[in-house]
């Protein structure tokens, strides 16, 4: 469950789940509440992020939250959020480049680093894009 001691770090967050199975379901509903998040049940104008599992990048809702200008998300985003004890900042990824093997990579210079968004973007037009976006 939740480690003690959790802060509320996801007050602001008034949000829509879509697609996953009712388990995941739960365990993403509970952390987000006991965060502090509010669960508005439907998409629509209250609505901050849309959290999704299963639910492929040019889904209607998914097309709609963008053009909304939503923060669309996946579970892993709570999930990360959770671990780290933080809202990760779903743009920048920036918390997730760190650590020993970042160093040393860095260090490196033919390993190109980049975020799992380049991945993400590379899958959706089915090409490999340029990396300076992502490092």
């Amino acid at each position: 469950m939740l480690p003690e001691g959790f802060s509320r770090i996801i007050i602001g967050v008034h949000f829509v789940l879509v697609g996953f199975n009712f388990l995941k379901q739960n365990q993403i509903r509970t952390k987000l509440l006991v965060g502090g998040g509010v669960d508005v049940s439907e998409y629509g104008p209250d609505c901050t992020h849309l959290i999704v599992d299963r639910t492929i990048y040019d889904d209607p809702i998914c097309v709609a939250a963008r053009r909304d200008g939503k923060v669309l998300v996946t579970g892993l985003w709570v999930e990360h959020s959770f671990d780290l004890g933080m809202t990760v900042d779903p743009v920048s990824d920036k918390a997730e480049l760190k650590g020993e093997k970042y160093e040393l990579a860095k260090k490196l210079k033919k390993i190109k680093l980049v975020n799992h968004r380049w991945l993400e973007d590379c899958l959706m037009a089915w090409e490999i894009l340029p990396e300076a976006r992502y490092d």
